[in-house]
């Protein structure tokens, strides 16, 4: 349906882009089979099942041909019509809110703020805030894509008209986590080899990813021979904290 779907956002989970292109694959399943049911069949276990259902039983009439159909669909199709009957004819159908409901708008943001430093902004978590946007598949605004994300209509409010506030907190707060990064460089750190029965200098060197002549020089020694007990050093190149 041409979603987005890679290793930072999986649209399939957004509630606006999973509901309009839900709208879109049944508008189209209607005009290939000319009836709802029949598309709304094709939505849960797909249109090949549909036609092949279809194609079984010698008719389109859902009621006729649904045993054809996988069991699932089979009671699909029925919960769908009375799920709509419920929300459209019966006390049911008045009420805007469940007791838990948020009135969510899509808000604009882009890449420079992280969900964690707009959650911190806004005074609440970040799960909040993700269990929201599911697509995001990392607590994070997609990279190098200006987006909007889902906000409870408050929250959305308070960010819109102190964007420049919010923007600024997040740069400060980048900042912080930077300066308390300690500081590293690469430097030559030593290490210690004690020789083992049926080892010699090559395979000592070899196992480090050293030369011989190297292993020479830091022991101060002419000769390749090496003895069972006897400490080797060898250096390595790490990087090592100096400050912070």
């Amino acid at each position: 349906m041409g979603m987005r779907i890679d290793y930072s956002i999986d649209e399939r989970k957004s509630i606006i882009y999973a509901t309009e292109k839900a709208c879109e694959f049944l508008g189209g399943s209607f005009k290939s089979f000319n009836d709802w049911l029949l598309a709304i069949s094709s939505y849960n276990c797909g249109p090949g099942n549909v036609k092949r259902a279809i194609a079984r039983a010698g008719t389109n009439d859902f009621w006729k041909l649904r045993y054809y159909l996988p069991k699932e669909t089979q009671g699909y199709v029925p919960k769908f019509i009375a799920t709509a009957y419920v929300l459209n004819y019966t006390r049911f159908a008045k009420y805007n809110s469940n007791g838990t409901t948020n009135l969510l708008v899509p808000t604009p943001i882009d890449s420079t703020i992280s969900i964690a430093h707009l959650a911190g902004f806004l005074g609440v978590t970040e799960d909040e805030i993700f269990s929201y946007n599911r697509e995001l598949v990392k607590k994070t605004t997609v990279e190098n894509h200006t987006t909007s994300i889902m906000l409870p209509y408050a929250l959305s409010m308070q960010f819109l008209e102190n964007k420049d506030s919010a923007f600024a907190y997040a740069r400060n707060q980048k900042a912080v986590a930077a300066a308390a990064q300690p500081v590293v460089e690469k430097k030559m750190v030593a290490h210690y080899h004690t020789v083992r029965s049926g080892q010699t200098m090559y395979s000592i060197a070899k196992r480090y990813g050293v030369t011989v002549t190297q292993l020479k020089v830091w022991n101060n020694r002419r000769s390749s021979t090496v003895s069972v007990g006897q400490r080797i050093i060898y250096y390595r190149t790490e990087w090592v904290k100096t400050s912070s």
